[in-house]
């Protein structure tokens, strides 16, 4: 059962992704706020998510993995889209959409990092194209990798500094003091 919830998890992301993308046509005036919220409300989440997997007392590596699989793969799926992309092959609408909604609800965060080498990673100095794009997604990515990361170590510190102040080591310090 554990398993479930942790792949269950996994996908929380995409699902704002989805939400994001969907909320523009609604209303603009909701899109542009729930755009402006987004990045900050997901990177809370995907911390709180880190912490929760530190208290269910699952190894770092497997937190990571399990956790940013949706991630990992959207990106995976995103590269070999870029080079079918390339090679001039015609790729399905849902396919792309969907390698891009784990990270799509911080893109604004992401692009802002990765717009200012853009003179790097394109050949003219004002186009934003497939190359950009990708940075965008891999910049995305490594965000998400490390709030959760950073959010678990923080479960694993809290549940260390909770087990050192747990009431049977309070009365152990005050049977101690007592002179018992």
């Amino acid at each position: 059962m554990k398993r479930w919830k942790h792949i269950l998890i996994a996908f929380v992301p995409s699902l704002i992704g989805f939400a994001l993308n969907y909320s523009f046509f609604l209303s603009v005036g909701l899109f542009s706020l729930f755009f402006t919220l987004s990045p900050f409300a997901v990177l809370f989440i995907w911390g709180f998510t880190g912490h929760q997997f530190a208290k269910w007392k699952t190894s770092m590596p497997y937190a990571i993995l399990v956790a940013n699989s949706v991630g990992i793969l959207s990106l995976l799926l995103y590269i070999w889209q870029f080079v079918r992309l390339v090679v001039n092959e015609i790729q399905p609408t849902w396919l792309s959409s969907f390698s891009l909604m784990f990270s799509d609800p911080i893109a604004i965060l992401s692009t802002g990092i990765v717009l200012p080498f853009r003179h790097v990673i394109e050949s003219e100095p004002n186009f934003i194209g497939s190359a950009t794009a990708l940075w965008i997604q891999i910049a995305g990515l490594v965000i998400m990798l490390l709030v959760f990361t950073l959010g678990f170590i923080l479960g694993k510190i809290r549940s260390k500094l909770q087990l050192r102040k747990s009431p049977l080591a309070q009365d152990l310090e005050n049977a101690d003091s007592d002179g018992i």
